[in-house]
C-alpha cells in the first residue's frame, strides 16, 4: 500500500536501509523512489566505510544519500570518482552534517560548502564572499560619464572600474562600478571618475567557521 500510494504522489516512496554495501570506497548508495516503483527504495551502507566516520561525517553521508532518496541525482559526474564532488548534494552533506569533510571531493573548505547548498545570493553571501576590482564594459550599474567641452559635453565611459563580488562557490552575486576606465576618442581630454586608487581584492571565503560551523 505504501509503494501504491508513493506511486500516486501521495508519498515518498518507503526506505529500506541495509548493511550489505561491500564496494572498496563507498560508503553507500541509494535508490532513489523514481519510476518503474515496483519496490521500496534501498540505502545499502558498507559498514567498514560508516564505522571509520564519526558522528559529524555519518550524519553528513545519511543526509547526502536520503536527498538522492528525495530525487535528487547530483551532477552528471556524481558517481564518478574523477568528479569535482562538489554539486549541491555533496555540499548539503557536507555542510548540514555540522561541516564535515567525509566522503569523495571534500575540498576541506566549509564555506564553499555552504555556498553551494545555499539557495539565494544573501545567503550565499553569509557564507563568506569575494571582492576583485575588474576593468568591464559599461553597462547598468556599470556605468560613468566623460567631458571634454564642446567634443563631447557628456559621454559615457567606455570601459569601467568596479568591484565585482562573487559567493564562495564561484557564484557571481553582483559589481557596481566605481570609476572610469576610458573615454570615447572625443571625451578623452577628461574623465570625471579616474580608476585611481582601486581598492585591493577581499576575500572572506578563507574562514574556517561560515554560519553553521561556529
Amino acid at each position: 500500500m505504501d509503494s501504491m500510494a508513493a506511486t500516486l504522489g501521495d508519498s515518498k516512496m518507503p526506505l529500506d536501509i541495509g548493511c550489505g554495501g561491500g564496494c572498496s570506497g563507498v560508503i553507500a548508495t541509494t535508490q532513489g523512489w523514481g519510476s518503474p516503483w515496483f519496490s521500496n527504495s534501498e540505502m545499502n551502507i558498507n559498514p567498514a566505510q560508516w564505522d571509520s566516520l564519526d558522528a559529524d561525517g555519518q550524519c553528513n553521508i545519511m543526509l547526502h544519500e536520503r536527498l538522492h532518496w528525495a530525487g535528487d541525482e547530483g551532477s552528471a559526474d556524481h558517481n564518478d570518482s574523477a568528479g569535482a564532488g562538489n554539486d549541491t548534494v555533496y555540499s548539503c552533506g557536507r555542510y548540514c552534517g555540522r561541516c564535515s569533510h567525509a566522503g569523495h571531493g571534500s575540498q576541506n573548505k566549509s564555506s564553499v560548502d555552504c555556498a553551494g547548498c545555499a539557495d539565494t545570493s544573501a545567503r550565499k553571501q553569509q557564507c563568506g564572499t569575494q571582492t576583485q576590482y575588474q576593468t568591464a564594459d559599461c553597462g547598468s550599474a556599470m556605468s560613468g560619464f566623460c567631458h571634454a567641452g564642446l567634443a563631447c559635453i557628456a559621454g559615457p565611459c567606455d570601459q569601467c572600474g568596479g568591484i565585482v563580488t562573487n559567493a564562495c562557490d564561484g557564484s557571481l552575486i553582483g559589481g557596481q562600478a566605481i570609476c572610469c576606465q576610458s573615454c570615447p576618442s572625443n571625451c578623452n581630454q577628461s574623465n570625471d571618475l579616474p580608476c585611481t586608487n582601486t581598492p585591493a581584492s577581499t576575500d572572506t571565503c578563507t574562514d574556517k567557521n561560515p554560519p553553521f560551523c561556529q
